[in-house]
């Protein structure tokens, strides 16, 4: 549900960058169906409170971070393909955030704009295509490609390339803190869209 519409009219910028899940898409019930799923493989399970403390952090890294808090021997790499295989399945049922989506019906066509995420390719493309959104970026850039994960910067370093402007140019969009330590980690001015929607 929307609380209210973004105000962005205190920013100058010259293009848009926007973090994916939680920004775009209210995708968080399904990625902790898929990592149920995909643990419960392994014969482990991951309660929701635990998860949603964690909102941001980059599958593996949730993962890694699962294991050894837990100290359990569970195989990583396996639960992150088996739980991404059980998001894409899921997909078609995502809805977008509107307060986000309005943003970008005002500026499509008019400025760049770009996803960095710290999900992986498959899942952001599942997502934006499942949301109507696929064609109105002119540049993805995702965990597959960056490799290093937010807090970093190197996400929204990359997106700024591709859409060839200065960092100092863009403003970000980002519903999590790491995704807002790393836009203001790569210079960029940051507006964090929790307050205007609800879970």
């Amino acid at each position: 549900m929307v609380v209210d519409d973004i105000d962005i009219t205190g920013f100058s910028f010259s293009g848009l960058i926007f973090d994916c899940d939680g920004t775009l898409a209210d995708t968080g019930e399904l990625h902790l169906r898929s990592f149920q799923e995909a643990l419960a493989q392994q014969g482990f399970a991951m309660d929701a409170d635990w998860y949603h403390a964690r909102g941001g952090m980059a599958r593996v890294e949730l993962l890694q971070c699962f294991r050894s808090e837990f100290g359990i021997d569970l195989d990583c790499r396996r639960a992150a393909w088996q739980s991404i295989a059980a998001f894409g399945a899921m997909a078609s049922s995502v809805r977008p955030i509107a307060a986000t989506a309005r943003i970008i019906e005002q500026f499509q066509g008019e400025i760049p704009m770009a996803v960095a995420s710290n999900a992986e390719r498959p899942v952001v493309l599942a997502t934006l295509k499942a949301i109507g959104m696929l064609e109105a970026f002119s540049a993805i850039v995702t965990i597959t490609e960056a490799i290093v994960p937010k807090p970093a910067p190197r996400v929204f370093l990359m997106a700024a390339d591709l859409l060839r402007l200065p960092p100092e140019e863009c403003l970000v969009f980002e519903d999590s803190a790491e995704g807002l330590t790393a836009a203001l980690a790569a210079r960029m001015k940051a507006v964090d869209v929790r307050p205007y929607r609800t879970r």
